[in-house]
């Protein structure tokens, strides 16, 4: 098997080539960098004035940070590097399994065929054994065959011969057999006659049983259809019934809710008015009445983050949430 070939189109190299450049392009490239680093030092030629202890140690820690930078890009590098390495010593790895795997199953598959080509000779041999014996019991069994066939020749031979002399004796026995014979035919015809009315009869007498079982499955199963659909239209008037009255029931229990939540607006308004008063009686200056906020404060979602900061109880004025939101929807 051919090694796989890595890099550009035009330069194909293995794997060890090219983790070898892919090495060496790193390591030049780290040193460019570190070469094109711009220098901390100041120029004493063109500046005789001694740099202030405040600028010095601004070069020094951006000299410092961009050395630290430096160095996490490098060790980056490095990790990348240890990486790609890992992925390709590990691909590596596969390649060589997937090589032993395949190199196995051929090995296996040969040994498979090898057995396949043993046991097919040994079936040949076996059916060329098989196809001699069975011609040597073939040429047996015909000359066999062939002295039977002389033997039974000889026997009917003589056969024909005794019954050419009982024939004559036998002739007239078989005249009175023969007599006998058609009457027992006659008789027997007149007993089969009679068994044919008698099964005529007994098929008829089947028919108009099976005709009457058949007329009352269809009448049961017709009372069974009617009674299975009165129950289905009980059943549905007796939902609808229920389906109604729950209806009804939440309907009430709708209606009482509705009422429940104007009673509580009412009260809820009833109390931000009691409030409003003793604020107005008292005149706090350090509380904030609604005429004292500014559009702002006011705004919806102005009183929803405060209500989220002091989890919907007051906002920053001190004033309740609750109220001064219905307040809101008064406006």
């Amino acid at each position: 098997m051919r090694a796989k070939r890595y890099g550009d189109e035009n330069n194909k190299q293995s794997l060890a080539e090219y983790i070898r450049s892919k090495r060496e392009n790193q390591q030049t490239t780290t040193s460019t960098s570190t070469s094109q680093k711009p220098s901390t030092t100041t120029n004493t030629n063109t500046n005789t004035t001694a740099p202030t202890p405040a600028k010095t140690d601004s070069r020094s820690q951006s000299s410092s940070q961009r050395e630290r930078e430096e160095e996490a890009r490098r060790k980056e590098r490095e990790e990348q590097e240890r990486r790609r390495k890992e992925r390709e010593e590990e691909e590596r790895r596969r390649k060589e399994r997937e090589e032993q795997e395949r190199r196995r199953k051929e090995r296996e598959e040969e040994e498979r065929r090898r057995k396949e080509r043993e046991e097919e000779e040994r079936r040949r041999k076996e059916r060329e054994e098989q196809e001699r014996k069975r011609r040597d019991e073939e040429e047996n069994r015909r000359r066999r065959d062939e002295e039977e066939r002389r033997r039974k020749e000889e026997e009917e031979r003589r056969r024909k011969e005794e019954e050419e002399r009982r024939k004559r004796e036998d002739e007239e026995k078989r005249r009175k057999e023969e007599e006998e014979r058609r009457k027992r035919e006659v008789e027997e015809k007149r007993i089969e006659d009679e068994r044919k009315k008698r099964d005529e009869e007994r098929r008829r007498r089947d028919a108009e049983r099976r005709r009457r079982d058949e007329e009352e499955r269809q009448a049961r199963e017709r009372e069974t259809e009617e009674k299975r659909k009165r129950e289905e239209e009980e059943k549905r008037k007796r939902e609808e019934d229920e389906r109604r009255k729950r209806d009804e029931q939440r309907r009430r229990e709708k209606e009482e809710r509705e009422r429940q939540k104007q009673e509580e607006r009412e009260k809820q308004k009833r109390e931000y008015e009691d409030y409003q008063r003793k604020l107005q009686n008292n005149n706090k200056p350090h509380i904030k009445t609604k005429d004292r906020l500014t559009d702002v404060e006011l705004n919806e979602s102005f009183q929803h983050f405060w209500g989220w900061i002091h989890n919907g109880k007051k906002d920053d004025f001190g004033v309740s949430k609750k109220l001064l939101h219905l307040d809101l929807e008064e406006k």
